[in-house]
């Protein structure tokens, strides 16, 4: 038979204790989770900036064997796979967050907008990252454009 002391020697946590600490992990959850998804897109945003610059770059050495003329991607966008095959570039094809492309922006004048549009976001976070190879700056348009 178990004497009512040996019963209060048994050591473990009480179920207060379990709820107070479940609540502290959810508080700082909830805390920490904003702040890495604030950080998740603006690395996604760094990637569409960097792969602008990396096409801009491949269309001026693209330019250069060409007379001048820049490659543009006609009618079909995304043209990832297009950009890879004209540009030697080796983008993602089947990339989830951007998709790539290349069109004309003055005809005749040999200016070209580089632009990666946000896929599979909601409204709020879609946006369209652009550059101008005539003056190499990169801007964004959409709802989802961070502020600057």
């Amino acid at each position: 038979m178990i004497r009512v002391k040996d019963k209060m020697k048994i050591k473990g946590f009480t179920l207060i204790e379990l709820i107070i600490v479940v609540v502290l992990i959810g508080i700082l959850v909830s805390l920490a989770a904003p702040n890495y998804l604030g950080k998740a897109e603006r690395a996604r945003d760094e990637e569409a900036k960097t792969v602008l610059k990396l096409i801009a770059a491949a269309e001026k050495i693209y330019a250069l064997k060409h007379n001048n003329v820049y490659y543009v991607c006609g009618n079909a966008f995304p043209c990832t796979a297009e950009l890879n095959q004209e540009l030697n570039l080796d983008l993602p094809v089947n990339n989830s967050n951007w998709a790539y492309g290349v069109n004309n922006v003055r005809w005749g004048a040999g200016s070209i907008a580089i632009h990666s549009v946000r896929q599979n976001v909601a409204e709020a976070n879609a946006r369209t990252w652009s550059l101008s190879i005539d003056d190499n700056e990169i801007v964004c348009s959409g709802e989802g454009c961070p502020n600057p």
